[in-house]
């Protein structure tokens, strides 16, 4: 039965990365009654979940991933518990322990994310024990080693307990893997390298994914901030007004995706030195004051587009 579930699995996971939430979640739930005691679909479908919370900026999405989330883990638990070899159940008890580590910090929750983080490693290092196939336990330990190795960026002064040699090592390891979590590790592994300033291999990786999923509102984040941080001023420009097309038709009412964008265009052409267009982009996040409540990272983008406006006003 599980070999026979597996492909229909794929299609549910593959069609989350092509942005086809409403497909996905109807897969991954009619998996989830055919295999009620199997933490795969549910956790699965958590990250859909949390995927979407992210698509359309809303933290009060996240209650429906942690309620999915917390069921997980219980069933994880609770396979453990009968059963102390059972390597899937390690495996996805530590993958869902990461999926939690993200969110939390994506909610600016550092210490939680911090405390979550600990957690993560050693599932996935039993599960790889017990079977050493299970190759997408690498994504978990090598996005553990990256974030800690970037402590102080990410989870409040883990700097010593990662290496990012070991974690572009295991990405990669998982990224060359077939089963499910390949996708998941090259988008990290693109992210990755763009964090890292490793600006050619994030280009070729991301415009990889962009042809093999078009449209991915994710990785042309991911590489229009990658040419801004480049100085490639002129290809961010290009890239966020292709978000803007992307974001009209798909998430029109997204305060969260439309501040970011204008921000990151706005700072693109002040590296430029156009100074209306720079004034103008950061107008239209600024235009935005009162919503904070209610838009992740608002406030943060408020203040670094009130930066960009003052700065032409000396």
């Amino acid at each position: 039965m599980a070999g026979q579930a597996a492909p229909s699995l794929k299609t549910a996971v593959r069609t989350s990365f092509e942005q086809n939430y409403e497909l996905s979640g109807r897969e991954l739930a009619e998996l989830i009654r055919s295999r009620p005691l199997d933490p795969e679909p549910l956790y699965w479908q958590a990250v859909l979940v949390q995927m979407l919370a992210y698509d359309e900026g809303s933290f009060a999405m996240l209650d429906s991933f942690y309620r999915l989330s917390n069921r997980v883990e219980a069933l994880c638990q609770s396979r453990i518990s009968r059963n102390s070899s059972d390597a899937r159940a390690y495996l996805y008890l530590g993958m869902n322990r990461l999926a939690r580590t993200n969110s939390q910090s994506w909610e600016q929750k550092k210490g939680q994310a911090a405390r979550t983080a600990l957690t993560v490693a050693s599932p996935l290092r039993t599960a790889l024990k017990l079977d050493s196939t299970l190759t997408g336990a690498y994504l978990g330990l090598g996005m553990t080693e990256y974030f800690g190795a970037m402590g102080n960026r990410y989870l409040l002064g883990l700097k010593l307990l990662g290496s990012k040699p070991r974690a572009y090592e295991f990405v990669r390891t998982a990224a060359q893997d077939t089963g499910l979590f390949r996708t998941s590790a090259r988008f990290s592994l693109a992210w990755m390298y763009g964090d890292d300033h490793r600006y050619r291999e994030a280009v070729e990786l991301g415009q990889e994914l962009l042809r093999e999923f078009p449209g991915n509102r994710s990785m042309m984040r991911t590489l229009r901030d990658v040419h801004l941080r480049e100085g490639h001023y002129q290809e961010a420009i290009k890239l966020g007004r292709e978000i803007e097309n992307n974001l009209r038709q798909s998430r029109p009412d997204n305060r969260y995706y439309w501040a970011e964008n204008w921000l990151k265009m706005a700072q693109s052409w002040d590296g430029l030195g156009q100074a209306d267009s720079a004034v103008a982009r950061a107008g239209q996040v600024l235009a935005l004051k009162g919503y904070e409540s209610c838009t992740p990272w608002l406030g943060t983008y408020l203040r670094e587009a009130g930066e960009i406006r003052d700065k032409y006003r000396k």
